[in-house]
Formats: structure tokens, sequence, C-alpha cells
């Protein structure tokens, strides 16, 4: 049960935290983010890291923000159990990767 505990302990304590955010002309940088060599560029969707906290910061175009207040929490708490439970079937992800004429949708629905 000990070892158990502590790998999962470890696990979250080493997890990296994703944030997402939509990508519009109003983005910009945030603060204590490292966007790489050469900074923050409003014109690109960018990636930030603050090595302090695990957190990395991705900006995507067409990012639509949550409806709902438990859309908005599990994409805050929950997101890195979704995004290991969404990996862990090979098939989806070599179908997300690979196939072209997928719906993102039609992916997240058939999980």
């Amino acid at each position: 049960m000990k070892a158990i505990a502590a790998s999962l302990l470890l696990e979250q304590v080493l997890a990296p935290r994703f944030e997402f955010t939509p990508k519009n002309p109003t983005s910009g940088s945030q603060a204590g983010f490292d966007y790489g060599e050469g900074g923050y560029d409003p014109n690109k969707c960018n990636v930030g890291v603050n090595e302090k906290t695990g957190k990395y910061q991705i900006e995507i175009k067409g990012l639509v923000e949550p409806k709902s207040d438990e859309a908005t929490r599990i994409c805050r708490e929950d997101l890195n159990g979704v995004i290991a439970s969404f990996v862990q079937y090979k098939n989806t992800i070599e179908r997300g990767l690979f196939d072209e004429e997928l719906v993102t949708e039609e992916l997240t629905q058939l999980q």
C-alpha cells in the first residue's frame, strides 16, 4: 500500500500541468512563463513554460472556451486524467495523429 501511495503521489507531483488558452488578437504573455529565445510572438501560437510550477501554457487558435462550470472545472483540474485515459488506446492515438479526414468530435466521442 505504501508503494502504491508513493507512486500515486509522485505521479501528481511530477506530472506536467497544461493550461490551454485561446489565441486571439488580445492575447499576450503571462507572467512567470518563459516563451523561449525569441520570447512571446503576438503573430503566432506560443508555448510558455514555468519551470518552478511545472506548468505549460499553450495557445491554440480557434480554441473554444468551456460553456459550463463543470467543463471549466474538468479542464482546470482533471485534464491530466482526461489526457491519460485518451492516450492509453493505441488505435485512438493513431487515428488522431494520422487520419486527416477524422472529425475531432468523432474521436472524442469514441472514448
